[in-house]
């Protein structure tokens, strides 16, 4: 045990975690999660734009985005049913996250088949669909505006 009274692996956790937020911040999508700091929920495209409340609640809590997070793949919208747009930060890109995809940390659910791989850093993707490589701005501003509706709508 720690001097801090912690278990090692929760202060390993704490610090990959930290590192991970970090990660985002840096990244082209850094801008947009420092405007939604403290945010509400907005709507977006049908579903929940997230602010950093509920960004946080993802990744600390619900499944897809729990497991995605540490793999480099963070919330930014999610749906009543449960999938999310997750941001590879890897990647620069946009993703759909089916919740039915990442039921379990053994494995990944290949989207619309019954076929599934081991839950591996190189499988991971396999188990997204990309939806844009727009910037963060482009992409948000879509969003936000309703571009993405009834794609979104098709997926959920």
């Amino acid at each position: 045990m720690a001097a801090s009274g912690y278990e090692q692996a929760t202060i390993d956790a704490a610090i990959q975690r930290n590192t991970m937020v970090e990660r985002f911040l840096a990244s082209p999508l850094g801008q947009h999660l420092r405007s939604v700091e403290g945010a509400d929920i907005a709507e977006a495209s049908g579903g929940r734009l997230l602010g950093t409340p509920a960004i946080k609640e993802e990744i600390d809590e619900l499944d897809p985005c729990a497991l995605l997070f540490p793999h480099g793949y963070l919330p930014i919208w999610t749906s009543i049913g449960g999938n999310a747009i997750v941001y590879g930060v890897n990647e620069a890109a946009f993703f759909w996250a089916d919740h039915t995809s990442w039921i379990r940390d053994d494995s990944v659910m290949l989207p619309g088949t019954n076929h599934e791989l081991p839950f591996t850093d190189e499988n991971i993707p396999k188990g997204l669909l990309q939806l844009s490589t727009d910037t963060p701005d482009e992409f948000l501003a879509d969003l936000r505006n309703g571009v993405y509706t009834d794609r979104l709508n098709e997926l959920d």
